[in-house]
């Protein structure tokens, strides 16, 4: 899947991302990408398929924050 939202960390080495699902198109993986290392990695799974995760940054910039929230439902 593809990445859907990114959000660079306040030491402007460390990108974190959220990737979506190829099928479902849901965002369920939170990863890291450190720049000056080239290394990745996967740091959350959200396994629930009502939820999907985003991320956000602090006003000020020194915090970055990865929110899981269900979806509207209709029944």
């Amino acid at each position: 899947g593809q990445a859907t939202s990114f959000v660079w960390a306040a030491d402007n080495d460390t990108l974190f991302y959220v990737q979506e699902d190829p099928v479902t198109k849901r965002d369920f993986h939170l990863g890291r990408w450190t720049l000056s290392s080239g290394k990745h990695a996967w740091l959350l799974e959200e396994k629930d398929e009502l939820y999907d995760l985003a991320l956000t940054r602090s006003l000020d910039g020194a915090y970055v924050f990865c929110r899981s929230a269900s979806k509207p439902t209709i029944t």
